[in-house]
């Protein structure tokens, strides 16, 4: 009787702990879906990060891309000139939520964008030109706005490209990693367990993206495919 009622006892206590490491994934990952935004650290410095998590189609992954704001104050070593300027990265990625209710990412840096304020950067080929107008041999007099544009675009890239590319390679989860643990959203907040074993909150707002943005990648690339 006694090997009954502790066998009895040992079996409820092992679907308790069943019960307890399972996630209702289904739901979880349909309240994923969406816009979050906060604060995350990005090689030692905080930034405004905002995630846009794309519906799964397999029932455990998906698409998600993440935009974060970023400021450049520093002496452009080219020109001797302020920099002064505000920017944007955009990259692209997968998400995998396992049975526990880890989020893994995966981001893709070949799909890395850098799009710098445009005030901004009207406000730098001003002070560029102003440089150049006082040199010897100007190089920049009868450029028009649209080409010094976009060889300072090219240059800003050159600088900071590679280097972002590293960090978004760095940080993302590798195969069985997950640095985001045990997920549970309610309403429009969301909370994780971070790598650094801190709760973290993000805060739901509007997508920044079309609902179909990986739908319409998909379909371009088909597209090219047939031609």
């Amino acid at each position: 009787m006694k090997n009954l009622v502790k066998s009895a006892f040992l079996a409820s206590m092992t679907l308790l702990a069943l019960s307890a490491c399972t996630v209702d994934k289904e739901k979880l990952l349909n309240d994923l879906v969406g816009n979050w935004k906060s604060k995350e650290p990005i090689d030692k410095e905080m930034y405004d990060v905002a995630r846009q998590f794309y519906p799964s189609k397999d029932g455990e992954s998906g698409n998600f891309i993440e935009d974060q704001t970023h400021y450049v104050d520093e002496e452009d070593p080219r020109h001797g000139i302020p920099f002064n300027l505000h920017y944007e990265i955009i990259v692209c990625g997968t998400y995998k939520l396992n049975d526990a209710g880890d989020l893994s990412l995966k981001y893709d840096t070949a799909s890395l964008a850098l799009i710098p304020d445009e005030d901004d950067m009207a406000a730098y080929q001003r002070r560029v030109r102003e440089w150049d107008a006082k040199q010897e041999n100007p190089k920049y007099t009868n450029e028009s706005s649209e080409k010094l544009n976009s060889y300072l675009q090219y240059l800003f890239e050159f600088d900071n490209y590679e280097v972002w590319q590293e960090i978004y390679a760095d940080i993302s989860d590798k195969d069985g990693e997950a640095s985001i643990r045990n997920l549970k959203i309610e309403g429009d907040k969301l909370t994780y367990q971070s790598d650094e074993k801190s709760s973290k909150t993000w805060t739901k707002i509007e997508n920044f993206f079309d609902e179909d943005f990986f739908d319409k990648e998909e379909e371009d690339a088909e597209g090219e495919d047939v031609k």
